[in-house]
């Protein structure tokens, strides 16, 4: 939800880009599959530059499936690029100007059984990683401390289904304390403000985790999964 902020603090450029919608298909019935469509719109704020990319929803019998096309404007307001391809194989890039094309992006090979592993891409597979060392430098509220989901990627599907409805438990008795004393759950590293490019409320990243994890400072933080 809400927009996508980038910064280049080496160019001094804002570019806040606003998503397509994601949606996962066929839950209840048939082959579940994830399709993205609608329009994308990324605009730097201090050269007044603008993409606006249409991604196609899937049709009948796959039709469409992950199309996308979409034109990058100057600051005058006039097209000067154009992308095309599909989100699911490969992006083009063509200079409207030269009628030059060059390839924008290729999808990755898939990882050997990969319809056996929900479909996860070989960068999916890392997210829940956990090592010896970076069991010693993450915070204990780390996603990848949650016994659910390391059951889970265990194959253990009864203790994660047992984990998840402890930790909901937790999750609600914690918001009834805070509401008893009064007291509004907050953030730890985020603060929620308007944003001076567009004035869309959003959270925004204090930079102080990487202050609490470079003393590992982590006495002020919930023991959310025990």
């Amino acid at each position: 939800m809400g927009s996508m902020h980038i910064i280049l603090k080496k160019y001094n450029e804002h570019y806040v880009i606003k998503r397509p919608i994601s949606a996962a298909c066929n839950i209840i019935i048939g082959s579940m599959y994830i399709d993205n469509y609608g329009e994308l719109s990324a605009t730097n704020y201090k050269t007044g530059e603008k993409a606006l990319v249409q991604f196609k929803p899937k049709g009948w019998f796959g039709k469409n499936y992950g199309e996308v096309n979409g034109r990058i404007y100057n600051r005058m307001g006039d097209a000067a690029l154009e992308i095309k391809g599909k989100w699911t194989d490969f992006l083009l890039i063509k200079n409207l100007a030269t009628g030059e094309e060059n390839p924008l992006w290729q999808r990755n090979e898939r990882p050997a059984e990969w319809e056996n592993y929900y479909y996860f891409t070989e960068f999916t597979y890392q997210l829940n990683y956990l090592t010896e060392k970076l069991k010693k430098s993450l915070p204990p509220t780390d996603s990848r401390f949650r016994p659910d989901l390391r059951a889970l990627e265990n194959g253990d599907m009864k203790l994660a289904q047992t984990e998840k409805g402890r930790l909901e438990e937790i999750q609600r008795a914690a918001r009834k304390e805070a509401e008893k004393k009064g007291v509004p759950q907050k953030p730890n590293y985020f603060t929620f403000e308007a944003d001076e490019a567009t004035q869309e409320k959003y959270y925004k990243f204090n930079y102080k985790y990487w202050e609490d994890r470079d003393k590992q400072n982590w006495a002020h933080l919930p023991h959310i999964y025990s």
